[in-house]
């Protein structure tokens, strides 16, 4: 399985892994796109890590995983 954590606007790092996995490792890899990310310790200094991922950033997430062949995605639900 491979754990990949989805940042707040920095879904452009979120591509460029998606698109390692799937060229250089398998399309069939097991992948799990974490939406857990949470702002602490001087997180406020660093935006956008001062926020949490919203919604329509995870699904562009969850599309670029499709989009580069990945199917076979760890399918937990999230609240927002």
């Amino acid at each position: 399985m491979i754990r990949h954590l989805v940042l707040p606007g920095l879904l452009g790092e979120t591509e460029g892994v998606l698109a390692f996995i799937a060229r250089e490792l398998s399309r069939n890899s097991y992948l799990n796109l974490m939406d857990q990310y949470h702002p602490c310790y001087r997180a406020a200094e660093y935006p956008p890590l001062d926020r949490v991922l919203d919604k329509h950033e995870y699904q562009q997430a969850l599309a670029m995983a499709k989009h580069n062949g990945l199917h076979r995605l760890d399918r937990r639900q999230r609240v927002f």
